[in-house]
């Protein structure tokens, strides 16, 4: 599972500004957990100057497993995330 987490806003007097993508799995059956947090975490954070990641979306293709995840086109450009 990909999760989004907030640290709240980078300064005071501003909307919560500081997100992150985490990952968590289960190991059984069930999709409501128990969940194992991925002790690397987070995954993808903002950078200064971003308005937010959004949230992200695993695609298997083939025996690859894809994170994608939304950016504005006001704030940021096109990325590309590669992890193995």
């Amino acid at each position: 599972m990909v999760y989004e987490g907030i640290r709240g806003p980078s300064r005071p007097g501003v909307p919560d500004d500081q997100f992150g993508l985490g990952l968590a799995r289960s190991r059984g059956p069930r999709i409501d957990g128990p969940w194992e947090k991925y002790p690397g975490n987070p995954i993808l954070m903002d950078l200064p100057g971003n308005v937010g990641i959004g949230h992200g979306d695993l695609v298997q293709v083939g025996p690859a497993i894809y994170l994608y995840t939304a950016t504005s086109p006001t704030t940021r450009g096109r990325y590309v995330l590669v992890r193995k």
